[in-house]
C-alpha cells in the first residue's frame, strides 16, 4: 500500500472518475479503478502516475457483480482509506434523492 492509503473509485474511467483518479495518484494513493467498462479502466490504470493500480469491473446494477468486486478488492487490500462513487444515476427527472434512501432497484 502507498503512503497514503488505498483508493478505490466506482465510475473510475468515467470524465469525474478519471479526474478525481489522476489527482489521487498524483496525491500518492494506490488505486483500484473499478468501472463497468473494463477496457477503459486497465486504459487509465497504464496512464496513471505511480504503480501498483489496478482495473477491475463493477456493474453497479448488478448485486453480484459488486460483491464480486469488492470480495477481490478486500482479498488484495484489505486495508482501505477512501471509497469515491462517481457512477451517476437519475431516479425521475428533477428529482435528488440520499444515497442512503436507494435501493438496489433504483440502480436497474
Amino acid at each position: 500500500m502507498s503512503a497514503n492509503g488505498h483508493a478505490i473509485i466506482v465510475g473510475g474511467a468515467g470524465g469525474i472518475g478519471t479526474a478525481v483518479s489522476r489527482r489521487l495518484a498524483s496525491e500518492g494513493y494506490q488505486l483500484t479503478i473499478a468501472d463497468l467498462n473494463l477496457d477503459h479502466a486497465k486504459a487509465l490504470v497504464s496512464s496513471l502516475d505511480g504503480s501498483g493500480h489496478e482495473a477491475i469491473q463493477m456493474d453497479v446494477t448488478s448485486d453480484v457483480s459488486v460483491d464480486a468486486a469488492l470480495d477481490a478488492i478486500e482479498a488484495r487490500s484489505p486495508a482501505r482509506v477512501l471509497v469515491v462513487s462517481s457512477g451517476g444515476m437519475v431516479t425521475q427527472p428533477g428529482h435528488v434523492a440520499h444515497i442512503a434512501t436507494l435501493s438496489t432497484d433504483d440502480w436497474t
